[in-house]
């Protein structure tokens, strides 16, 4: 049952606004006399109630009109029944309006109270609560995509894309459903298939510049450098203040062996983020290639400044020390990422590298 079609606070104003309306119409109506009769129990009151029944039933002859009465037989009835009919009418409207409106308002608070859970990144309640307005409103764009994007937040990648599927089905024109699809689809290693979900989101908003950078991210898994070029530089001319179309096109740029263009782009995504782990140590691998290993030194340096725990910074910092011939150096170097990197599986083919490179550096002939 498709009750609610978007959880919106306006449904919940409209049904309880119009039930008023009925309400203030129903005060209004004064159903069968504007007598209204003061109490049963009161015997003029009763006697007057009584000789206007009997004028319904036997009206009096009309002195206008020959042989003609003051009204139809049976008028009072009738406008009595019309009365009633009206009441009621007004009496359903009521209820349903009512009704409907309690209904909007436990599916909107219930929706937001999942969004809390959300954000306080408790995504099992989030989720109870998408499930508990879905029962309402199935069709629900927003919170089928606000459920997907918890899915992916506890890595149900699957799940995640069946509700990715059911938004397409439902709305083939949803942007952010297919951007956040092809972002699925690219974690999912199915490169193709985002790029295809990129080019869909494009084909609708072509001024989406995180869109393009997702679509030079996919194409570089693909090998297809010159084409995430270009989506980094239309991202960059969309947004010149997108650092990332900056620093993934020199990530590009310094594969295709073009070190000049891949330092300014990442010198240019540093005056950007001029605290980015990220870009200060792809500005250190492009020196490095460069053989500024001096100028290395210090990004990877700057690197490590910023974020000490980042291992990776420690590694190339000890490579860049060997280039320059500052084994001593480069030891603490090794040693500081072995410390942080020890017991992470991620780290694992780096770390047998690392230990090898210490060996090699503590025998006799380097001290």
């Amino acid at each position: 049952m498709n009750l609610i079609p978007e959880p919106r606070w306006g449904l919940v104003y409209y049904s309880w606004g119009l039930c008023c309306v009925c309400v203030l119409i129903l005060l209004g109506m004064r159903v069968r006399t504007r007598r209204i009769r003061k109490s049963f129990y009161d015997p003029e009151a009763y006697a007057e109630e009584m000789e206007l029944a009997k004028a319904d039933i036997v009206a009096e002859p009309d002195p206008e009109k020959p042989g003609g009465r003051k009204g139809a037989p049976g008028s009072g009835a009738s406008h009595r029944l019309a009365n009633f009919l009206i009441a009621l009418l007004l009496g359903v409207v009521i209820l349903c309006s009512f009704g409907y409106g309690v209904a909007a308002y436990y599916v909107i608070t219930t929706f937001e109270e999942g969004n809390r859970y959300t954000a306080a990144r408790q995504f099992e309640a989030a989720k109870r609560d998408y499930y508990k307005v879905l029962k309402l409103c199935p069709d629900s764009i927003n919170v089928r995509y606000t459920l997907a994007r918890v899915l992916l937040g506890q890595g149900k990648l699957d799940a995640a894309l069946a509700e990715f599927h059911t938004i397409m089905q439902r709305d083939r024109n949803n942007v952010g459903a297919h951007t956040t699809l092809g972002n699925l689809l690219l974690r999912q290693g199915r490169s193709k298939e985002a790029i295809g979900e990129y080019r869909i989101a494009l084909g609708l908003d072509p001024a989406d510049a995180i869109t393009h950078v997702d679509l030079g991210d996919a194409l570089y898994r693909i090998g297809r450098l010159d084409e995430a070029i270009a989506e980094y530089r239309n991202a960059a001319r969309l947004l010149p203040s997108l650092a990332v179309a900056h620093l993934n096109m020199s990530t590009v740029l310094l594969k295709q062996g073009k070190l000049e263009a891949a330092a300014a782009e990442a010198r240019q995504a540093e005056s950007l983020i001029p605290d980015s782990v990220i870009v200060h140590n792809n500005l250190g691998n492009i020196l490095l290639e460069q053989n500024k290993t001096l100028d290395a030194i210090e990004e990877y340096r700057r690197a490590t400044e910023v974020k000490p725990g980042f291992a990776y910074g420690y590694y190339n910092l000890g490579q860049a020390l060997l280039a320059n011939r500052q084994p001593e150096e480069a030891v603490t170097a090794f040693e500081s990422y072995l410390r942080i990197a020890k017991d992470q599986p991620e780290y694992t083919e780096t770390l047998e590298r690392v230990l090898q490179l210490l060996a090699d550096l503590k025998t006799p002939k380097h001290r």
